[in-house]
């Protein structure tokens, strides 16, 4: 009986307060990130595409350079669903029918990612999980999942989605200061700073407000990110609310509740620390 709260507890966590989280949308976030342009580096040039039919603003902007790819993608997709890629201004007028007319979505086509980092010859993103409080207080899990694609990388087969596409439910490991999986300590260390730079650097990007009736709230956001074969990290998209299994689950909780709940509600009986977060600000 915790006034105030809102908690919700299943196969997936949320654990919020929020009425408000300005950027949440994938599109308008990168958006912000590129009008900075000491920020830009850290995501692909992008553009809202509308579903009729692209305009000469979306060809130019896929003509410009023949050697990129792109990528085609709804806003408020997940799991990949949808998503397709193309490697010119032809290709894309071909599988323009592949955009549906559905109420709420957007679509965006961005700057392809052909040059990634590879784990065990697959390519991967990384599934992290951030918390963010009222207050400015930042979290970053010690635990993170490894996503991977069905088929070891081939960068010029772009139509085939077992390569490209690394949201294979099969294909997912935990990543963690514990366990490596086969990176070197020089690389992880690289890895977990990048990444630590980063989830710092979305704080100020994301507006947060409270239910007026509540005076501390807080959030767990799922950022998707990726790492080119040069170890430069670059943010993929913002899940506002992440799937996730019991394993995350449970960790994840350990570490809200020590971390922000104990702190406001103080437990009878005092709990051994679990170090499950790492705390950015």
């Amino acid at each position: 009986n915790i006034k105030n709260k809102e908690i919700y507890i299943g196969k997936r966590i949320i654990i919020e307060n929020f009425i408000i989280i300005t950027g949440k949308d994938k599109y308008n976030l990168i958006q912000r990130f590129l009008e900075n342009k000491n920020h830009k580096k850290y995501v692909q040039n992008q553009l809202g595409l509308p579903t009729d039919k692209p305009t000469k603003k979306v060809l130019d902007f896929i003509g410009r350079e023949s050697e990129k790819k792109y990528i085609v993608k709804p806003v408020h997709g997940f799991a990949g669903i949808g998503i397709f890629r193309v490697k010119n201004k032809e290709e894309l007028l071909r599988k323009y029918s592949k955009i549906k007319r559905r109420k709420r979505d957007n679509w965006v086509i961005q700057e392809y990612i052909d040059d990634p980092m590879l784990y065990e010859k697959h390519k991967f993103h990384i599934r992290s999980y951030y918390i963010i409080t009222s207050k400015g207080d930042i979290y970053l899990s010690n635990t993170s999942y490894i996503k991977l694609a069905k088929k070891e990388y081939i960068k010029d087969n772009y139509n085939d989605d077992d390569i490209h596409d690394t949201h294979d439910p099969k294909k997912y490991i935990i990543f963690s200061d514990s366990n490596h999986q086969g990176f070197t300590d020089k690389q992880y260390k690289h890895m977990k700073k990048e990444m630590i730079k980063l989830h710092k650097l979305l704080a100020s990007k994301l507006d947060i407000t409270c239910y007026k009736e509540t005076e501390l709230c807080y959030h767990i956001l799922g950022p998707d990110i990726m790492f080119t074969s040069s170890g430069d990290i670059k943010l993929l998209e913002l899940n506002v609310r992440p799937m996730m299994d019991d394993y995350i689950f449970n960790y994840l909780f350990e570490g809200v509740m020590q971390e922000i709940v104990d702190k406001k509600f103080p437990p009878l009986i005092k709990q051994k620390k679990n170090n499950n977060l790492t705390r950015l600000s």
